[in-house]
């Protein structure tokens, strides 16, 4: 599409990705989709234009968008590609002196963060809260003591554990607390890949804990700074001091993107709802990602975008988004009745990968 409009507008709370200029910086793993030269050949700064901001607010009625809460900025068409992030665990609040299993904790705990976040706790979504993070432990980690809590329960764990071993900080120093999950205790679907981790994880001395669910900070106190952290698990209760907390708990869609999809009535099930021709239940709105879910009428409960390669989905709604843009196009195949209530099928692997 880029190479023959330029009325697109990307809306970004940082803009463009830009490229890490050393992988010590780097404590995501990576899809492997778009490599440097990629995004050199597509020429994106020529083509589009980037708002940095953050969509607060969706208008329908008036065909916009606001961004931060202030200013607007009008659409014709509205793709929604907002995925989802990691969120600030919120701690349940439990005494682990008093009450230490987790499969006891009733899910009311389980709840939204809104306290005070410590400075040195991070929760890393995307490359400038990497290179925010990279510069803290520059500053104030490296040359001190203190212990590295990484807690969660996805690959960006072993990433993350894995920078900070690069960046020469002592394994026994970094504490790995994976969050309980339902289904497989690891990341990893191989129990092969999985022992070799471990392993090597064991060579370096990093401190390795299961089915931990994050109870209190700094005991309940006021938690500036982060001092130390305690969780309930399966057994005896563990507690930690912290002087550096990385946050990768469970991923979802983010609130201020929830509250605009919700006020503008767009109908929302967990996830934003979709057809299998990307549209929401405004003809106007389009979205992709695994922001989205397909429509309960499918009976495909499980389909997510997020099992999928992201720049195959991308690529199929660019397709389908280039007949409303360029009406000289012919369908490449005849219309299909109920079309939009077959479930696309996509082909290309979905990557994930970082070096241990």
């Amino acid at each position: 599409m880029a190479g023959k409009f330029n009325n697109l507008t990307l809306i970004s709370p940082h803009g463009l990705p830009k490229h890490l200029s050393t992988d010590n910086m780097s404590f995501l793993a990576t899809s492997h989709y778009y490599s440097k030269q990629d995004h050199a050949q597509l020429s994106l700064h020529s083509w589009v234009n980037v708002v940095k901001g953050k969509m607060t607010a969706i208008d329908r009625r008036m065909t916009c968008v606001q961004i931060n809460g202030d200013h607007r900025i009008p659409y014709d068409h509205l793709i929604l590609c907002t995925g989802q992030q990691y969120q600030m665990s919120c701690p349940t609040g439990i005494d682990i002196t008093t009450w230490s299993s987790t499969s006891s904790v009733p899910e009311q705990y389980i709840r939204r963060y809104t306290g005070h976040i410590p400075s040195n706790l991070f929760t890393l979504n995307d490359q400038q809260d990497c290179i925010q993070a990279y510069h803290w432990l520059m500053e104030n980690f490296l040359q001190q003591e203190g212990n590295a809590v990484v807690y969660g329960n996805t690959i960006d764990v072993y990433t993350c554990v894995e920078t900070l071993l690069n960046l020469g900080v002592t394994g026994s120093r970094i504490h790995m607390v994976h969050q309980t999950a339902a289904g497989s205790p690891s990341c990893f679907q191989n129990l092969t890949v999985y022992q070799a981790v471990r392993t090597a994880l064991e060579k370096k001395d990093v401190w390795v804990y299961h089915n931990c669910l994050l109870a209190q900070m700094n005991d309940g106190q006021h938690p500036e700074p982060l001092t130390s952290v305690s969780f309930t698990t399966d057994g005896p209760p563990l507690r930690l001091k912290c002087a550096v907390f990385f946050n990768f708990s469970c991923k979802g869609v983010d609130y201020d993107s929830f509250k605009a999809i919700n006020s503008a009535y767009l109908l929302f099930d967990g996830r934003l709802v979709i057809d299998s021709t990307y549209h929401t239940n405004d003809c106007k709105i389009h979205a992709a990602g695994p922001l989205t879910k397909l429509s309960r009428r499918c009976y495909a409960d499980q389909w997510s975008h997020s099992y999928f390669n992201s720049k195959e989905v991308g690529q199929e709604l660019a397709s389908m988004l280039l007949h409303l843009f360029d009406p000289t196009l012919e369908p490449s195949t005849k219309p299909v009745p109920n079309a939009d209530r077959l479930i696309p099928i996509y082909k290309q692997p979905k990557i994930t990968g970082k070096s241990l």
